[in-house]
């Protein structure tokens, strides 16, 4: 505590109560001293009291003596009040190790000597671990601006203990921790032939993250589509049953060279029920194809099969002694004896075409 002297001054400001913690937004740790000392120097100096802690406002006498009479000095009780009060402020501001610590300091620029010796002046090795955090520094999940004021705290850091980073220096960090999303830009930023400040290196990667972002993101893309119709109707599937067209067989057949080879399924229909309505009743089962939902009879492989015709095919071979009295033949080789029907009959084919004229066939007489 200060002692009895006969040195008077000026009588301080007297402030008001401070509001512990209310105007520091940070307790005080060794890792962000710098940000903690700007809080509080910006603060106390709105308040002209920062004298008190740099030692501008000098301690008052308890005592003091006028023509060799000592008495109380009326400037000491205003001095310690306010001193007192920014000792508290400053302790309530510190992390309780640190409140421990410190808790022995009269004055508050006792205190804030204290607090300086042991955080402004870091030894080379905290320097140069901040310059390995600093080194190793990766972007990983975060956005590109929380990455990038990661690395000017640290840099910032390191100018307040003389140890300066260059503009470039802090590039190629930044550069080497963003990742391969980001190789185009770097590329382009590391030939270029002036420096980047640190607002510019931002602006042109926040620029590159928006296009990253914009490239990620899902298009809205409409497929066009187009209905499909199936010639042949009678493959379809409707509640769980197969139903063939009323067409005839050869119908059938020729619309199969049409479609395609896969049966068309389609859900139960509300209306429609080909089945009897037992809830439980299974669908059959086909013995050609062993697929569900149609019988052999409605198969569509069965209906794949070759078109048949409605006529016998003509043989080639003339049958001998087949005990006729009479032959018709389209080849007159196959005739060894011929001669010209004279009778009044004609001979018509299925086409309606034929012979209506006496002559005009070739017959052979038994």
């Amino acid at each position: 505590m200060p002692g009895n002297s006969s040195n008077t001054n000026t009588n301080p400001i007297k402030l008001s109560p401070l509001k512990h913690g209310a105007q520091i937004s940070i307790k005080l740790f060794a890792s962000n001293f710098f940000a903690w000392r700007r809080q509080i120097n910006s603060l106390l100096a709105s308040m002209k009291c920062i004298g008190y802690i740099t030692g501008k406002v000098e301690p008052q006498s308890e005592m003091i003596t006028t023509n060799g009479i000592s008495t109380n000095n009326p400037s000491y009780e205003d001095w310690f009040a306010n001193d007192q009060l920014i000792v508290s402020f400053l302790l309530a501001s510190m992390n309780e190790r640190d409140s421990i610590a410190f808790s022995s300091c009269d004055t508050a620029h006792q205190l804030w000597l204290a607090i300086e010796a042991k955080y402004a002046n870091p030894s080379r090795a905290h320097v140069m671990s901040l310059k390995n955090q600093l080194q190793r520094s990766r972007k990983g999940s975060q956005t590109v601006t929380e990455f990038l004021f990661q690395v000017k705290r640290i840099a910032d850091e390191l100018a307040v203990l003389d140890a300066t980073i260059p503009d470039d220096d802090i590039t190629l960090y930044v550069l080497n921790g963003l990742g391969s999303d980001y190789r185009d830009i770097a590329a382009s930023i590391r030939t270029r032939e002036r420096s980047f400040t640190f607002e510019e290196l931002h602006n042109h990667l926040i620029a590159h993250e928006e296009f990253l972002q914009k490239e990620d993101a899902p298009a809205d893309v409409t497929v066009p589509t187009t209905n499909f119709h199936q010639r042949n109707e009678s493959r379809n599937f409707r509640g769980h049953s197969f139903h063939p067209t009323q067409s005839s067989p050869r119908h059938q057949n020729a619309s199969n060279n049409h479609s395609t080879n896969r049966p068309l399924y389609q859900g139960p229909s509300r209306n429609q029920h080909h089945f009897n309505h037992r809830a439980n009743l299974p669908p059959p089962r086909c013995q050609l194809c062993n697929f569900l939902g149609h019988i052999a009879k409605y198969c569509p492989q069965l209906m794949q099969s070759s078109p048949t015709a409605n006529y016998v095919a003509a043989n080639a071979n003339w049958i001998l002694d087949s005990g006729a009295n009479h032959h018709i033949t389209a080849d007159l080789n196959n005739l060894s004896l011929h001669s010209n029907y004279e009778g009044p009959d004609s001979v018509t084919i299925g086409d309606g075409s034929g012979s209506q004229d006496r002559g005009d066939v070739n017959v052979r007489s038994n």
